[in-house]
């Protein structure tokens, strides 16, 4: 399996194979790789395997989002339960109408871990205080805060 992560500035390949991350970074558009090999035990392997699913995220960026103090995705994470925590009883939502405008400024691989982590945490019990609807016919989830 082959994890694509993209920032600002930075393109990271991992590359999952067994219990070794390969971690393959082009800097800008030059073409030179930095890559880091990262090997794990099985139990570390599902250790992180198990925190990134608690997380609603990948193992690339729960390794990214640990290492990393400020990403996209934390920051646009802890504004959608900020801007989630406004809506009144009753309103139906989805992400995509939280962020409004914004989310077309967002990468999309942030705006997928963000719905899924988001669904994550909606499933998990810990927001407690949204309800999952169903999804449309574009496949976009929806919510409804209770």
């Amino acid at each position: 399996m082959i994890l694509l992560i993209k920032t600002i500035d930075k393109l990271a390949l991992l590359d999952y194979n067994k219990n070794k991350l390969n971690f393959i970074m082009k800097e800008g558009t030059a073409m030179s790789n930095k890559i880091v090999q990262i090997s794990f035990s099985d139990s570390e392997m599902t250790y992180l395997t198990q925190k990134a699913e608690h997380e609603g995220i990948s193992v690339a960026l729960y390794i990214k989002n640990s290492v990393l103090l400020d990403t996209e995705f934390k920051k646009c994470f802890e504004e959608l339960k900020t801007k989630v925590a406004r809506i009144k009883v009753g309103i139906k939502f989805n992400i995509k109408a939280v962020f409004g405008t914004d989310w077309t400024n967002i990468e999309k691989g942030v705006r997928l871990a963000l719905g899924k982590a988001f669904y994550t945490y909606v499933h998990s019990g810990s927001i407690t205080n949204v309800k999952i609807l169903d999804k449309d016919s574009a496949n976009t989830q929806w919510y409804e805060i209770i």
